[in-house]
């Protein structure tokens, strides 16, 4: 039997579409019914984890934590519970086990928290023209957390 919470919150929705676009990654265990996501980032945007967690805190069991990986890398991440959204999200943004992304509708929360995650060179990237970039941080600076406005 899986956990399962209430509805998400379109802002919690939108948390959840932006980490996917970024460094988020839905998964669902063999012989479980539901995906859950998993917050993964390094220790250095432990802010940035915890925001998420709070906004995602009723769909949590456990607080974020550190944990050792590979050399020197200390990373800070949270899991969900399983959820029957994030399975319909995880239909909608995955083929094979891989991210797909198409058709999709964005608002300024989502593409906030794709822009704040730091994503690598294997996924999508949101690339603004110059004379653009000042209409793009208008859209967005609302909804950027404190810790991260330096990338404006």
């Amino acid at each position: 039997m899986g956990n399962t919470v209430g509805s998400l919150t379109k802002e919690q929705k939108s948390i959840i579409i932006g980490s996917i676009l970024g460094d988020g990654y839905l998964r669902i265990i063999p012989k479980r019914n539901n995906a859950f996501l998993e917050i993964n980032h390094s220790i250095s945007q432990r802010q940035y984890v915890d925001w998420k967690y709070l906004n995602l805190e009723d769909l949590v069991k456990s607080p974020p934590k550190e944990r050792k990986g590979l050399g020197n890398r200390v990373a800070y991440r949270f899991f969900t519970k399983q959820h029957s959204e994030l399975t319909e999200l995880y239909l909608r943004f995955y083929s094979n086990g891989k991210k797909v992304i198409s058709n999709l509708e964005l608002n300024p929360l989502i593409i906030a928290t794709w822009f704040m995650d730091d994503g690598s060179k294997s996924y999508y990237r949101i690339r603004i023209r110059q004379d653009s970039a000042e209409k793009f941080k208008e859209l967005i600076v609302n909804y950027v957390i404190p810790e991260m406005k330096y990338k404006l």
